[in-house]
């Protein structure tokens, strides 16, 4: 559901599902998802694979911005895969594999 509120609010073609008046997008809502999907700053390793797949769902409309946040990106991913949880390791790769194949359509 937040992945769909995501691709709608976030979409740069149309700004009918800006949440701020004259801007476009969801400022706090990738900040928020890193955050969540660092297994340093997580509450949980639940929540924590749950913000690595809505990252994930992310990736299509939000590439940009993810790919250019390189510092967060690359601590997210290296921290995932050191995990001791076996669902992070396995969110995170597929993580990985959804930025190199949004990635590589351009």
């Amino acid at each position: 559901v937040v992945s769909m509120l995501v691709n709608y609010v976030c979409d740069k073609e149309d700004p009918r599902g800006s949440l701020q008046q004259g801007s476009n997008g969801w400022p706090t809502a990738l900040p928020l998802a890193f955050k969540m999907a660092n297994v340093t700053t997580s509450t949980s390793p639940e929540a924590c694979e749950s913000a690595l797949r809505l990252l994930k769902d992310m990736v299509p409309t939000l590439k940009d911005d993810i790919v250019n946040a390189k510092q967060e990106l690359g601590a997210i991913l290296q921290n995932g895969l050191s995990a001791p949880h076996v669902k992070i390791k396995v969110a995170t790769v597929l993580l990985v594999c959804e930025i190199v194949g949004e990635t590589e359509k351009k």
